[in-house]
């Protein structure tokens, strides 16, 4: 490649690798939002606490679904770990 062309040639690959890694980090996020997980036997839920066993069912009671839902968000999963 001529020398001249060099830095607009580098140019171009930041920006295209500006732009893939945004959509990587929008496709992430989308998928962590979308993802939940229901337990439906209580005594799954061995050795969390009532806190926190009280949160997570009431999120499957804001989707209208019986027992305890977990996500891929913090307060959620961390508890669990």
């Amino acid at each position: 490649m001529p020398e001249d062309r060099k830095p607009r040639f580098a140019q171009l690959q930041e920006e295209k690798q500006a732009a893939l890694s945004k959509a990587f980090s929008d496709h992430v996020l989308d998928t962590i939002n979308a993802y939940s997980y229901f337990v439906t036997q209580q005594s799954e839920l061995a050795g969390l606490p009532d806190d926190v066993i009280e949160a997570v069912h009431e999120a499957a009671q804001h989707d209208n679904k019986d027992g305890w839902k977990f996500t891929l968000h913090f307060p959620s999963y961390f508890p669990v770990l």
